[in-house]
């Protein structure tokens, strides 16, 4: 696939990738000679990486400080013993790498400096079996680290030298990361990271995998002390990160070449804009095709939000389930402006889109080349190709069957192809215990050595190319799957078909009375009770034993149900005693199941007389039971019914029970009789239970509902005054019919809210008001009123003693004749609101804030609007008498 732009920056960063940031550190050696002490002269290098400009441990700060000494550690690898607990090694070299202006056409991409320091020295080491582990200590990580939680998090760094017991009389240096340590991944887009490592000894060879990053005990700062023995921890990992994938589930490392590739993840993004994640990569050093060591670089991998149009396609693509393909760049980007796709049909002008995600059909089978370029005709652009497949009608399938451990499976290939025809097969066997378990056979045989269901999984492909795949599980046991015919019986007449299931051989004994006994469902004809085994065997040593029981006998038992009455409309179970194996009842209609022994029946009839056969294979035996059914009493509680609160209604139920029981009785007169008296308070739904000892045992019940209607809230209204000629709206409630009393002075004595208008005739004049509900429940109510022959006014007492013996307890205004009243408010002597209101009820009780006032005069002040709309306002003043 063409990759322009991946060109341009192996130019400018001297490799092709958009990654980020590295920091972290590694520790190698090379193998110089032979020591003058007998031992081996090693020289060892630290090599740490610091950001130039860290952010005060908020998100862009150092892995770890650039010290100008550094203390190693040499431990005894098996022991964990210290051999040399402090070396003290001065800084042999330190550079600074900076990449300050990537590609224009980069989008927001941040500088790019960090500083390397070196630390060598040469130490001469005995030659013991196990070899040494040399370690360096230091903290910190910085914070805000997205797959590591916690902070502060250390940092060890170590190198592994074998011993005799690995390397024998040879010797061995360490491989040596090749990565450039400057380098910009951006956030959500695709990335290639080489990593890959050189190793001084020929013959070596290496892979690549992620793994743990360590972490440093009981260092809180970057002092410079010497290291504790292995083992040592793995730093915290979180969010779903491990070290075997620091990056998630988009992000993998390729085991021979080292290269880091797939989608930069989002991560915790920090206050600079940047996330970063600890990746930790190993090296296994293998000679002969044995490993002798592990190599280890830690690093922090930093992701910016920068952007680039990126045109990136799979190398192949293959459609071999239809002719129609949906296509899409694996890395969508902001900076992408427009698409343009050619499908890579020779000979077509039709073969293109514009459209960022297109769908097309092709009209045959073949090879087709795709391309697509993004920003077509612009200064940024790019573009890539991939080869697709088309050749639908092919379907992966294979064969197997559950078996026993430690012998072999045969796998059996039913793999399909409509175009070609499969020609490559790759299975795996599912076994996690190990990496051999694979085979590229199309029918191969594997042997499983523990028992367990293990996914098995088929990579089929054909000549057209096309790869598909299908996994299926199975099943190893102790010994194979073996399902043999239950204990049963036969008459001695009979031939009864045995029938055993499973993957194998079948070896039935004794040899008495059967047909055939290498078959799986030979036929038997015992005249006597026999046990018949049968053997399955699916490999040497693979087998299952299992049988069953054929009893014989002459005749059926059978003996059928005592005759029964039951209540009409009801099912009867009916339950004959025999040893019979298949049933038939008749009238078959009156069965929910006529062919089972313990059958129900639903009779209608007075009297019905039922069949049953019993049959034994040839044999039978034929019995009957006769079920005569009585009808229900009838029982109905009457209709529902409404009463007034307190009052009192009759129940009467009516049927042809003989004994009646009503419930509940708490609050019935005689609830034993078909007549009784119901006073309840609340709504009660009542039931009456009667049965009858000429017919149907069973007791029938019915309900009947008495509502009661809650006390009529009768209401006609607070007393009151007026001024005569003043109209007087009265406003009744409680129920929805009205009647006051007498209709003297009413426009409408049969309304809710009649208009009275006094005469000056009358000084005091009282309405009684009838209110009633639809049930006819019904309450009375009565209003006072006080008539003046005065004008409106709003009268206010000179005097009051709130002494507490409810007598002028409460300063109160008087309103006649006033349609609105405004307010009432009472003054001390200096003049301060010491009580106010607008409701004509309220008055003063002699306190202030729950204080009771001394004795003498207050000032009041009262206003209102009288029925004529005039206003009317007053000020007075009041004696308080204690």
């Amino acid at each position: 696939m063409k990759r322009i732009i991946l060109i341009v920056l192996t130019l400018l960063f001297l490799q092709d990738t958009y990654a980020g940031h590295i920091s972290g550190g590694e520790m190698y050696y090379a193998y110089v000679g032979p020591g003058p002490n007998g031992g081996s002269i090693f020289r060892v290098t630290l090599r740490l990486f610091r950001d130039c400009n860290p952010l005060n441990n908020t998100g862009g700060a150092q892995i770890a400080p650039l010290p100008s000494v550094v203390t190693l550690g040499v431990f005894n690898r098996g022991s964990n013993t210290a051999y040399l607990d402090s070396i003290s090694v001065n800084r042999t070299d330190f550079r600074t790498l900076s990449l300050q202006s990537p590609f224009s056409c980069i989008i927001n991409a941040p500088p790019v400096c960090y500083e390397v320091g070196l630390f060598t020295t040469t130490i001469e080491l005995p030659n013991t079996a196990q070899g040494y582990t040399i370690a360096f200590e230091t903290c910190c990580r910085i914070n805000g680290l997205s797959n590591v939680s916690g902070a502060a998090t250390g940092s060890t760094y170590v190198a592994n030298i074998p011993g005799t017991a690995q390397l024998g009389s040879e010797t061995n240096s360490s491989p040596v990361f090749d990565t450039k340590d400057t380098a910009l991944v951006c956030r959500n887009k695709r990335f290639v990271l080489p990593f890959s490592a050189t190793d001084p000894d020929r013959g070596d060879s290496l892979s690549y995998s992620f793994c743990e990053a360590y972490d440093t005990d009981g260092l809180p700062n970057s002092t410079n002390r010497k290291p504790l023995p292995p083992p040592y921890n793995s730093v915290g990992y979180t969010g779903g990160y491990s070290g075997a994938s620091p990056l998630g589930s988009g992000v993998t490392i390729h085991p021979v070449t080292g290269v880091i590739s797939g989608v930069a993840p989002t991560g915790v993004v920090n206050p600079s804009g940047a996330s970063f994640f600890v990746v930790n990569v190993c090296i296994t050093e293998w000679r002969r095709g044995v490993p002798i060591s592990t190599h280890r670089k830690d690093f922090t991998i930093r992701i910016s939000d920068c952007d680039f149009a990126d045109a990136e396609l799979p190398l192949e693509n293959r459609t071999c389930d239809g002719f129609t393909q949906t296509f899409q760049n694996l890395t969508p980007s902001t900076e992408i402006r427009n698409w343009f796709w050619d499908f890579g049909v020779t000979g077509s002008t039709n073969d293109t889109s514009t459209q960022s995600v297109p769908t097309f059909t092709y009209a045959d089978t073949g090879v087709y080349k795709v391309m697509l370029i993004v920003n077509r005709n612009e200064v940024c652009t790019d573009t890539s190709y991939s080869d697709i497949y088309v050749f639908p009608g092919f379907f992966p399938d294979f064969n197997l069957y559950d078996g026993c451990k430690n012998v072999p499976i045969q796998f059996n290939d039913n793999t399909t192809s409509v175009y070609g025809s499969p020609n490559s097969w790759k299975w795996n066997f599912g076994n996690p215990a190990t990496t051999a378990d694979t085979s590229r056979l199309r029918n191969p045989q594997y042997t499983y050595p523990l028992n367990g269901t293990y996914n098995v999984q088929l990579i089929a492909g054909s000549t057209k190319g096309c790869l598909d795949t299908i996994t299926k599980p199975i099943n190893i046991t102790d010994k194979p799957t073996l399902q043999l015919t239950n204990d049963t019986l036969i008459c001695s007449i009979d031939t009864l078909q045995l029938n055993a299931f499973g993957q194998g051989t079948f070896q039935w004994s004794p040899a008495y009375n059967i047909n055939n006994q290498t078959i799986a469902n030979p036929l038997v004809s015992p005249d006597v009770p026999t046990k018949y085994y049968v053997t399955l065997t699916l490999a040497p040593g693979c087998f299952n034993t299992d049988s069953v029981l054929v009893n014989v006998v002459d005749f059926v038992t059978l003996r059928a149900p005592n005759d029964t009455t039951i209540c009409r409309g009801d099912t009867v179970v009916l339950k004959p005693s025999t040893d019979g194996l298949q049933y038939a009842w008749s009238p078959s209609n009156l069965f929910i199941d006529p062919n089972v022994r313990d059958a129900v029946a639903i009779p209608t009839a007075p009297s019905t007389v039922f069949t049953v056969v019993s049959t034994i294979g040839k044999c039978n035996q034929t019995r009957t039971v006769t079920v005569n059914t009585v009808p229900y009493p009838l029982v109905n509680a009457g209709p529902d019914d409404a009463i007034c609160y307190d009052d009192t209604l009759t129940l009467t139920a009516v049927g042809d029970a003989e004994n009646w029981l009503w419930s509940p009785a708490a609050t019935l007169g005689s609830p034993t009789s078909a007549v009784t008296t119901a006073f309840p308070l609340t709504t009660t739904n009542y039931i009456v239970r009667g049965t009858s000892s000429l017919g149907c045992p069973k007791p029938v019940f019915d309900t009947v509902q008495v509502r009661v209607v809650p006390p009529v809230p009768a209401f006609a209204g607070n007393d009151t005054a007026v001024v005569v000629g003043q109209p007087l709206q009265l406003n009744g409630s409680g129920g929805t019919i009205y009647q006051w009393i007498p209709p003297d002075y009413l426009t409408d004595e049969f309304i809710p809210n009649p208009v009275a208008v006094f005469d000056a005739s009358r000084e005091n004049f009282s309405y009684i008001m009838r209110t009633e509900t639809p049930e006819g429940c019904f309450a009375f109510d009565t209003i006072n009123i006080r008539i003046f022959k005065i004008s409106p006014d709003i009268l206010v007492p000179t005097g009051f003693t709130p002494d507490g013996n409810n007598l002028n307890d409460v300063l109160t205004p008087y309103p006649v004749g006033i349609a609105q009243f405004h307010y009432f408010r009472v003054f001390n002597r200096w003049g301060q609101e010491i009580f106010a209101t607008t409701k004509t009820n309220e008055g003063w009780d002699g306190t202030f804030k729950s204080i009771q006032q001394d004795p003498g005069a207050y000032v009041w002040m009262v206003s209102g609007t009288d029925y004529l709309g005039r206003t009317i306002s007053k000020k007075g003043t009041v004696v308080l008498i204690r």
